[in-house]
């Protein structure tokens, strides 16, 4: 019985690596890919002050860290199509455009040279950790907080931001 992932059987051609912002991604394995469940990668994951949506804030607390992981396992267990196709939207799992804040902080924390164009960019998601009934506001306290990752090819994706006021794309 052979490998069901085609897109990581041996290939004299392909060498499975890990993406690189300026990297062209494969749109034949990102098109496969997304017919699987996805694995994660935390190479990009925004640890530091860069930006002020770093998963290092205070306000990531419990309630974030159990709704965080409680998706990832469904985001590793399910298709990403069926999960992006999914009508209900119970995790509120969209595309993100390349503009407005969120350009600004991808323009911040990605050297221009690995970005040449906009169309050598991956392709960028949200999901809700969950929805306060409240209008999110950093100055109340009220969260609805949003995690930023793309998707690369190979079914992997990488998460970036954290967004607990539903600030970059409100």
């Amino acid at each position: 019985m052979g490998n069901k992932y085609l897109f990581l059987e041996d290939d004299d051609d392909y060498s499975f690596s890990k993406y690189k912002f300026g990297d062209k991604i494969d749109n034949d394995r990102f098109k496969y890919a997304v017919n699987y469940p996805q694995s994660i990668n935390y190479t990009y994951l925004q640890m530091d002050t860069i930006t002020e949506y770093h998963f290092t804030q205070l306000v990531f607390d419990n309630r974030d860290i159990i709704a965080y992981f409680t998706f990832m396992k469904i985001l590793s267990s399910n298709n990403f199509s069926k999960l992006i196709d999914d009508r209900n939207r119970e995790w509120h799992l969209y595309q993100t455009h390349y503009r407005g804040r969120f350009k600004q902080l991808i323009d911040k924390t990605i050297a221009k040279d690995k970005r040449s164009t906009p169309e050598q960019l991956p392709t960028f998601y949200h999901f809700a950790l969950y929805t306060d009934k409240e209008q999110a506001n950093r100055c109340s306290q009220k969260k609805s907080p949003r995690i930023y990752f793309f998707l690369g090819d190979n079914a992997t994706i990488y998460p970036l931001f954290y967004d607990p006021y539903h600030e970059i794309n409100p």
